[in-house]
């Protein structure tokens, strides 16, 4: 609809002054009045929308560029335009609106105009637009839908930065694997501690108890005095403390996200070290 009322506006502006329009044909080259517009009139966090711009050619020769949108100087996309002379062609692009403040403007990039059949390069005096201001306000998760650390709903960084910067067909199956590793990591941590706990109460039941467990069987000796033979021995409490050892910092690693993702990244680098060594 915004689209219609400025083609209108336009085309009613040049035939009402049409000497007008002539002597300044070149400098009318450019954008119109209301730079930049949404196919949304109030963008939400998240929601995939267009952008769109439009071009006038004040010129009779055909324009050509390519229309390039900043979100305050952070590229957003770029989009080949052409319009021919004496009219407008509007350019869009797709954007996943993120949240907090943005100056929207649009760039034409490297313009030209057809003569005789031959691409030309053109100075354009109105080659940017004004910045259009919008502010996107986070959208608030209901309490119902918060999830614990370990949930694939935890909406995170990580997170964002790959649905934001990735091709869906490519950050789905990232984000699919990443919360399928991190529940793993949950569940082999809550494991861990529950081991930790009963090797705990284990070691606290054993404290009294001897340190050397001996089995065997009852014999009879030359005199026919029975006697003990053993069979084999173990020691019950070193191992045990060993163990836990173990057990306690395997399930602080789980149990922690970061530290555990940083270990895995510093024993991934140990293992390509190892193998670059070896292949080269």
């Amino acid at each position: 609809m915004r689209f219609i009322l400025a083609t209108l506006s336009i085309l009613g502006f040049l035939h009402t002054v049409p000497s007008f329009a002539a002597e300044t044909a070149g400098f009318q080259t450019g954008f119109i009045q209301k730079d930049i517009w949404f196919s949304e009139e109030k963008p939400t966090e998240g929601e995939a929308i267009k952008m769109y711009t439009a071009v006038f050619n004040g010129r009779t020769e055909m324009l050509s560029g390519t229309m390039a949108f900043y979100d305050a100087g952070t590229i957003l996309g770029k989009k080949a335009f052409s319009v021919s002379g004496k009219n407008v062609a509007t350019v869009s692009i797709d954007w996943n609106v993120t949240a907090g403040s943005h100056a929207i403007y649009a760039e034409i990039i490297s313009p030209t105009i057809l003569v005789s059949g031959k691409e030309q390069a053109v100075f354009l005096e109105d080659s940017k637009s004004d910045d259009t201001k919008l502010t996107v306000a986070k959208k608030i998760i209901p309490s119902s839908e918060a999830t614990t650390e370990g949930s694939n709903t935890t909406p995170n960084a990580a997170a964002t930065f790959v649905t934001e910067h990735l091709p869906e067909a490519v950050a789905v199956p990232i984000l699919a694997t990443s919360s399928a590793v991190d529940e793993w990591r949950a569940e082999t941590g809550a494991v861990l501690a529950e081991k930790q706990s009963a090797f705990e109460a284990k070691i606290e039941a054993a404290k009294d108890a001897p340190t050397v467990e001996v089995t065997g069987s009852v014999g009879v000796d030359e005199e026919g005095k029975p006697t003990l033979q053993a069979d084999s021995f173990k020691l019950d409490k070193p191992f045990d403390h060993v163990k836990l050892f173990f057990i306690k910092i395997g399930a602080y690693i789980f149990s922690h996200k970061t530290l555990f993702y940083v270990t895995v990244g510093f024993a991934l680098l140990l293992l390509l070290r190892f193998a670059w060594k070896r292949l080269f």
